[in-house]
């Protein structure tokens, strides 16, 4: 969740739907990144937040981004795979005392076992990941089964949705759209399913498949 006072408007950030481009792109239009920096906290605990705080929820404009979802959980497998050589190659020139070597020996020890819990099978992978990951509905459906967001963009269009964005704010900065934390999956996605894999994802994501009309 970012939030900014000054703009009056709080971020719904799913993972993995381009939160980080949208994160470094707004820099210096917000305040805060949510409780203890945890940017990807459902609406829920956005409403929550904002209350335990003294913010009056109501009054700030939200914001969220979806993305296809077949795409999506790619993405999530991609990263697991990147996040293991990232590890590696970064904590031997840190100080095995400081917090950013155990912060990543944490992931590291997290996703490599993942990976051998899935016998180093990307499909394997992939099952487990959509069986276990929340989904677009739940960060941003509020207690009682609605979503009320004021703007959902898409990955897809981020772009020209973050500008629209920025306009219904009153952010009138000339923004640049920073692109980061791109995978380095180079195959195409239908790759990595199997025909159970594309259906146990139009089951499970079928409100945001719905939402945006996305398919396989």
């Amino acid at each position: 969740m970012l939030i900014s006072h000054k703009y009056k408007f709080l971020t719904v950030d799913i993972p993995k739907t381009g939160t980080k481009t949208l994160r470094e792109t707004l820099v210096g239009s917000f305040d805060s990144v949510g409780e203890d920096k945890n940017q990807h906290m459902g609406i829920k605990k956005c409403k929550k937040f904002f209350i335990n705080n003294g913010f009056s929820f109501e009054d700030y404009f939200k914001f969220s981004i979806v993305r296809n979802p077949w795409s999506r959980y790619v993405s999530f497998c991609s990263y697991v795979f990147d996040r293991v050589l990232f590890c590696e190659s970064h904590m031997d020139s840190l100080d095995k005392k400081s917090e950013a070597y155990k912060r990543l020996r944490r992931q590291n020890t997290c996703y490599i076992g993942l990976i051998k819990k899935a016998d180093n099978d990307r499909k394997k992978l992939m099952k487990t990941l959509i069986e276990t990951t929340p989904t677009q509905y739940d960060f941003i459906s509020n207690s009682d089964g609605t979503v009320t967001m004021d703007m959902i963009a898409t990955t897809e269009n981020l772009n020209d949705d973050i500008k629209v964005f920025c306009g219904r704010v009153g952010i009138k900065e000339d923004i640049k759209i920073l692109h980061s934390n791109k995978s380095s999956r180079s195959e195409p996605i239908k790759n990595y399913y199997t025909q159970e894999l594309i259906d146990m994802v139009a089951e499970k994501e079928k409100w945001v498949i719905d939402y945006k009309g996305y398919d396989f």
